[in-house]
Formats: structure tokens, sequence, C-alpha cells
């Protein structure tokens, strides 16, 4: 079943295998396309530090908080490569560090995974018919809008400045060589101009010809898709490959009956 709203196609699957069995195809057929996933479908597509912002008043602006990550990393960790803000922000968002950047992969099915990977919140909204999203976001369409606003005869600098004063999207693709759960996960990011609160607002005023795909799919399969993805080695060990993945990894398995067995 599938609607619009805006520019968002919403489409409601009935399985997490629907997803799977489309995916399997386009992600060999595409890679224009990026994936993001998130555990309730009314949650909006809004970077950790402007959600931070709303709950904390008291939050320092995010050119102080990179600063103060900065000064805090062991020295010898900090390499040449991790000398710009937005690397900082990069290896920041995965260690927890609200940071302007929104998590994506080139991964329909790594998305799936951090759609599932938490488990419900049984609070006074759950009913069973609640749903886990996808969304799928045409990275190759957004950039060709973007090259209109710039002029490739210029500089970087000016490019950047374009890029801020039209409030565009813009995408992150770099990782430091610190970043392993970057690298495992195939993640990029995307960058918002600070006038906007949610990349749907954006996409909707200024790119009015992309839409963005929203996969719903029904929250109650979720033991079943975390297995599914388990036996394709898509799991929280392969994903966070370190001491908390390990230790993430083997907390799944004790709740999800079957889990382990699946892994082949």
């Amino acid at each position: 079943m599938e609607n619009t709203s805006n520019n968002i196609v919403i489409t409601k699957l009935n399985s997490f295998k629907d997803f799977i069995d489309k995916f399997k195809i386009e992600e060999i057929e595409s890679s224009d396309f990026v994936y993001r996933g998130l555990k309730k479908e009314t949650m909006k597509l809004t970077t950790t530090y402007i959600r931070e912002c709303l709950k904390n008043d008291e939050l320092p602006g995010i050119k102080a908080l990179i600063d103060n990550f900065r000064n805090n990393i062991p020295t010898e960790k900090l390499t040449t490569d991790l000398s710009g803000d937005i690397a900082l922000q990069a290896l920041g968002q995965h260690h927890g560090l609200p940071t302007e950047l929104l998590d994506w992969t080139k991964s329909p099915f790594v998305a799936l995974f951090f759609a599932f990977a938490d488990e419900k919140e049984l609070g006074k909204d759950f009913n069973e018919d609640n749903n886990r999203v996808v969304y799928t976001l045409n990275k190759v369409a957004i950039e060709k809008v973007n090259k209109s606003f710039c002029n490739s005869d210029q500089n970087t600098i000016q490019n950047a400045i374009t890029f801020i004063e039209n409030k565009l999207i813009s995408f992150v693709d770099y990782c430091s060589k610190h970043n392993d759960r970057q690298k495992a996960q195939s993640g990029l990011f995307t960058f918002l101009s600070s006038f906007y609160i949610n990349l749907e607002t954006c996409l909707n005023d200024k790119y009015k010809d992309i839409s963005l795909n929203k996969y719903l799919i029904p929250d109650k399969e979720r033991n079943e898709c975390l297995i599914f993805l388990n036996k394709m080695n898509i799991n929280y060990k392969t994903l966070f490959p370190d001491l908390d993945g390990a230790a993430k990894h083997v907390l799944m398995g004790t709740r999800i009956n079957g889990y382990f067995k699946s892994h082949i």
C-alpha cells in the first residue's frame, strides 16, 4: 500500500521479507540511493544536535562542542585526517556525540538492521500495529540539483558559501582511519543548513521534484528480521567492530531466542 504526503512516498509493507526481496534487486541495479533506518515511523530526520538542543537549553554551540571533543581525544588518535571540524563530527557521531550530521548508509540491509535493533518501547502510544521505518533518498538526484546552484568555476570556499546561502543538503562521504564503525556500516552523512530543523522540510522547500521514500515494516517482526540479518552477517559485532559491538551482539543473543543458532 502506497500513499504520498508532500514529497514523501510512504509504502506500507506486509513483511520485512518484502523489503529484502525489493532491495536485493535494487541494490545490484543502482548505487544512487542512501538509506536510514529508524525505530519509529513518527521520528523525523533530525540531527542528534537539534534533538539534544530541544531537550537541553544549556548545550554549547556546535563549534564549542567540537573543539571540546578535539581537546579530549587522546593525542595518539588526533591524527591529521581529524584536523577539520566535519571529520571530527563524523567520528564523534559514531561515539554518541551530538552533531550536525545525519547518519545514512549505502546498504539497505544495514539500514534495516538499525530500524529493528532497539527493542520496542511499550509506552502509552504503543500498539501492535506500530511500524519500523527505512528511508531511502536519491543521492545522485540531490547532487544534480546542488550543481545547479554552484558554479564549477568557483573555488571551494565560494561554493561552500553558495550551499549555505541556498540552504542546501550536502553529503559528507569522508571517513577517518580511526572511524572503523563508519567503514563497517558503509556510512556517510548529510549536512543540513541550520535554517531547517529536519531534512523533510528542506526537501519540500528546495528539492520539490525529489521524493523521499519511507518504507513501513511491522514492528512485530523484529526478532525474525534480526535473526534473518544475522544470517547475512549483519549484526552488532560486524557493524561495531569493537568491544561495545561484541557486548551488544552477545546481549542481543540472550534476548532473542534462536539468534546465535541462526549465525552461519
